[in-house]
Formats: structure tokens, sequence, C-alpha cells
């Protein structure tokens, strides 16, 4: 009879993990299917579908560099063809999209100021990595550059930073393109834009 149990007991447990797996599995091929569309979508100057990965209540961030500090500017939509200043920070035209890399879910590339070059190549995303980008920018530009964030804005990018993935693309001539996803509501929303982290200007 114990024999029996322990059977059970293993094929409980067995079929839980399969079930499990499976969940991980579909959640990381709508994961994966999202950060594709983001690529696409900058690679064809594709407005429409990157608007339609912005959520409404949120927005996207782009994060990018302003004389010494890195500053914030949110957009309720992308304008590839805008006539103002401001739309030159979703200018990939430079950018090489030849290769469609796998995804690689591992630690993420970090770009030396030094020797000017990122320390691999390719598509990576760390689902272990929780990153503060947005909340260090708004901190900084009050402490540093006299800046008036309240603090209900900044608790607002903490909450939204728990639930993001950052995801680094480096083609093969070193050029970087680099986003961050947010899962909710059950969907993958494109929520910031990082301008900055391959910059060394300042």
């Amino acid at each position: 009879m114990r024999k029996i149990k322990i059977k059970l007991l293993t094929l409980i447990i067995l079929f839980a993990g399969t079930g499990f797996s499976l969940k991980c599995r579909e959640s990381n091929q709508l994961f994966e299917i999202a950060v594709f569309k983001v690529i696409k979508a900058f690679e064809n100057k594709d407005a429409g579908m990157l608007n339609g990965m912005i959520n409404k209540d949120f927005g996207l961030y782009v994060i990018h560099r302003n004389g010494i500090f890195d500053q914030y500017a949110q957009f309720d939509k992308v304008e590839f063809d805008s006539q103002e200043h401001i739309s030159y920070l979703f200018d990939y035209s430079y950018f090489e999209f030849a290769n469609d890399y796998p995804v690689k879910y591992e630690e993420l590339p970090e770009y030396s100021c030094d020797t000017e070059v990122w320390t691999k190549k390719g598509l990576f995303c760390d689902v272990d990595l929780k990153d503060n980008i947005l909340t260090r920018t708004a901190e900084n530009l009050n402490e540093y550059a006299g800046a008036d964030i309240d603090a209900g804005t900044i608790l607002g990018f903490r909450k939204i930073e728990k639930k993001n993935r950052r995801i680094v693309l480096i083609n093969e001539k070193g050029q970087s393109l680099i986003f961050y996803l947010t899962k909710i509501k059950k969907h993958w929303y494109l929520t910031i834009l990082d301008r900055v982290s391959g910059d060394c200007s300042a």
C-alpha cells in the first residue's frame, strides 16, 4: 500500500511539474513574440505596430542624455515621421537588423567606455534581473539637477519596474537596441527605451 502511495505521489509531482513547465514555455513564447514585434517595428519603422504595444495608462518612457544628466521623456505614441526634434529618439535607421538572433536567457552584455565595445553580441534577456533605470533617472534628476518629480510618480515607476524585463540586442557591428517589456494584465507592453547605456559622452 505504501509503495502505491509513493508511486501516486511521484506521478502527481511529475504531472504538476509538466504543467508548470508548459506554462513557463507558453509564457516565454508570448514574451518572445513581443520582443520580435518590437525589433521588427523598429526595423520597418512601423509606428502602428509599436503603438499597439504601448500601454495607454503608462505610456512609453525614453531614457536619453541631455548634457551630463540622463533624462526621460514620456510618449503616448511613436511618430517616426514627426518633425519635432524629439523624434530622433526613435531613429534606428543606422542600425543593421541583418541577423535574426534567438533570445538567450543569460547575463546581459555590458558596454565598456574604455574600449567602446560590448562584452558580447546577440539578443539577451536576464529574467532574474530587476532593473530600476527609470526610478534611478528620476531620483538623480531630483537630487542633482533640481528637478521636482513627485514621490507618487517615482512610486509608479517602481511598480512597473518590478515587472520589467530588459532586452539587449547587440548586432555584429556592436550597435545596440535596448528596451524593456512589462507584463500588465497578461499582456507584454513596451514601456522603456534605453538610449543611454551605450553612450559614454557625458
